[in-house]
């Protein structure tokens, strides 16, 4: 699936979260000794204790929108740098369940920093995914996830392509409905 038009880059606050797969999380990011959070709200506390699992909140109504002033490119590296890491880990996590529903051989899988396509697969089978996904919520995630395996068997988007990510994710298309309306948002980061 492709990509649309890329809003402006978020302004990271001293003590924010961030949405990570249709979920508000905390989790750290550390700068030398000091630990900060990332994300979109201002009112927590700017140091918290290390955490094995991201603390979980409520899934909010729309796409989260950032606040505050990026006073750090540091930073934003720092948190781009750990959502591409929870993006490997998610994406590959999910990339091997479908596998096994699609009985397909082992996949190379890389995350890339794509602006134009949210995933692809090459002739030869390989998978790519931008990084951003895991800022969706999982379903839509699991829906490109989906996509892109069944290019492995169908390299095009006939109706047996089609027919084929139905029979494994029967709502796909408000999945892909989805990313037509608020994927923008995701590019934010």
């Amino acid at each position: 699936p492709r990509a649309i038009a890329q809003p402006n880059h978020p302004s990271f606050v001293t003590a924010p979260v961030v949405g990570l797969l249709g979920r508000l999380v905390r989790s750290p990011v550390f700068t030398g000794t000091q630990q900060l959070t990332f994300g979109f709200n201002a009112d927590l506390p700017a140091s918290q204790p290390a955490r094995a699992q991201p603390t979980v909140n409520t899934l909010p109504p729309a796409p989260l929108q950032a606040q505050g002033q990026n006073t750090d490119p540091a930073l934003r590296e720092q948190v781009v740098g750990w959502l591409r890491e929870e993006a490997r880990t998610v994406l590959t996590q999910r990339c091997e369940a479908f596998r096994h529903v699609l009985k397909l051989p082992p996949l190379r899988l890389r995350i890339k920093d794509s602006r134009s396509r949210w995933g692809s697969c090459s002739a030869l089978g390989n998978l790519n995914f931008s990084w951003r996904l895991v800022l969706a919520p999982a379903s839509v995630l699991d829906y490109v996830v989906v996509h892109e395996l069944c290019h492995r068997v169908f390299l095009d988007h006939s109706a047996a392509f089609w027919a084929l990510v139905a029979s494994i994710l029967p709502n796909y298309a408000e999945q892909r409905a989805w990313l037509r309306k608020e994927g923008a948002t995701l590019h934010r980061w």
